[in-house]
């Protein structure tokens, strides 16, 4: 009995080892998450995700890193004396993750989708925001 439970041991850790070792989009997924510049036509903006300040936007571009977490990314760009704007942040599917059905079939393509999100990327990676007077 102990054998046939450290054998069912072995191949759970065996599977799980193939499983991200074929994770395409997972092992080329940039560290720290997908990065995103934000331009806007008027200078001195505030920058705002889901509600919460994450940055300004002075004289030059705004550029921030975001996880694929699956989670929406809503953005809203405010400044005294203009309507805020806000935009969702697109994604699509990672070129990466298609290598999974070439070489790791299920086992890779369900680690990026499921276990770690990374089958989607933020993009475009790059948004022009106008702002507008009230």
């Amino acid at each position: 009995m102990k054998k046939y439970i450290t054998l069912m041991v072995l191949a759970g850790l065996m599977f799980f080892q193939s499983a991200n070792a074929f994770a395409f989009a997972t092992l080329t997924a940039p560290k720290g998450g997908d990065q995103v510049t934000f331009d806007t036509n008027v200078s001195n903006v505030s920058i705002y995700l889901n509600g919460t300040k994450i940055g300004e936007r002075r004289n030059n571009s705004f550029t921030v890193r975001f996880k694929r977490d699956g989670v929406e990314k809503r953005i809203t760009f405010k400044k005294e004396g203009y309507q805020d704007e806000t935009i969702v942040l697109k994604k699509s599917m990672a070129n990466t993750f298609w290598g999974n059905f070439l070489v790791g079939g299920v086992l890779g393509s369900s680690t990026d989708s499921i276990s770690t999100k990374n089958y989607m990327e933020y993009s475009p990676d790059h948004y022009f925001v106008e702002l507008s007077k009230k």
